[in-house]
């Protein structure tokens, strides 16, 4: 009899241990399933997400293009809030953030002003040495003699090079070794190839217009400027620019959009070079696409100085 409750028992407790295991099984597939299921939605709203993100794009795009178009090219306030054109963001909507460079406002990369440049790569983080260097060899790089710069680079410096005419694109800064790598990409915010052949200082990023300037930081007068709130003759009073011929105060056709669009988790970023001319006598040329870049090279450098 004793024999018999030990063997009933043997029988409950391993009956009791294969439920406990199939339960752990049960339990373990529907935690996969679950997260897999969960896994599924999320990739799913991902995916849903961009596609909104990219519709937002083109509709936010279409609608700021309208707005160069119809309206002055005056940083300050316009219809949908305030715009301005030395690349600093604003909003066009609760998703979209767009900044507008002119390219009057920055270093023309084929004809390089040694001291502005200078003064800027020194506001950037480098010592007047580095700063000096980094300027003689684009200059260098570009021009048509085989005279080095104090602190420049010539053909016996390269295995490749110089090119001794323009660049053509900003990437070709990246073929001169002499430029440190973190600067490469900073730079290029700061100069351009597709000047229109004059300098507008009041559409210059905040370092280039000090550098311009040679201030240590902008004035209020120069803000208000900058705005939209002051003369012409107020800004020369007070920033004591030498104007010459290649020097004028309008914002040109020739602008760097960015736009970025983040709905969820997800972002999409554009950048566009245009000509923009409402006015030309061709319908064709009203609008130029110069080049496009998506992704990295189109998000919104945050980093720019607060000028309200």
């Amino acid at each position: 009899m004793v024999f018999s409750r030990n063997k009933g028992g043997t029988q409950t407790g391993v009956a009791l241990i294969q439920a406990i295991v199939l339960s752990a099984v049960l339990s373990i597939i529907l935690l996969f399933l679950n997260t897999s299921a969960k896994k599924n939605v999320e990739a799913a709203q991902t995916l849903q997400d961009k596609n909104q993100a990219l519709v937002d794009l083109y509709s936010t795009e279409a609608q700021l293009l309208y707005d160069l178009f119809t309206n002055e090219h005056v940083s300050g306030e316009y219809a949908k809030g305030r715009w301005y054109f030395w690349g600093k963001p604003f909003n066009m909507d609760e998703t979209a953030v767009v900044s507008i460079q002119d390219q009057a406002g920055l270093l023309n990369l084929h004809q390089l002003a040694e001291r502005e440049l200078i003064e800027l790569i020194e506001r950037l983080g480098y010592d007047k040495a580095k700063a000096a260097e980094v300027a003689h060899s684009l200059i260098d790089w570009q021009d048509s003699d085989n005279d080095t710069l104090p602190r420049g680079a010539e053909r016996q410096a390269y295995q490749f090079g110089p090119r001794n005419k323009p660049m053509p694109e900003l990437s070709e800064i990246n073929w001169l070794p002499q430029v440190p790598f973190e600067l490469r990409e900073t730079l290029q915010d700061y100069v351009t190839i597709f000047s229109p052949g004059y300098f507008n200082p009041a559409n210059a990023p905040d370092k280039l217009l000090a550098a311009t300037l040679d201030v240590g930081k902008l004035s209020d007068p120069v803000k208000e400027f900058r705005l939209g709130r002051s003369s012409t003759k107020d800004f020369k009073d007070v920033s004591q620019l030498e104007t010459d011929e290649g020097v004028y105060f309008f914002t040109s056709k020739h602008l760097a959009y960015k736009i970025a669009v983040t709905v969820g988790q997800s972002t999409m970023a554009k950048q566009m070079q245009v000509v923009i001319d409402p006015y030309s006598d061709s319908a064709q040329n009203t609008l130029k696409v110069l080049s496009i870049n998506w992704g990295d090279k189109g998000l919104i450098n945050e980093k720019l100085e607060d000028n309200e």
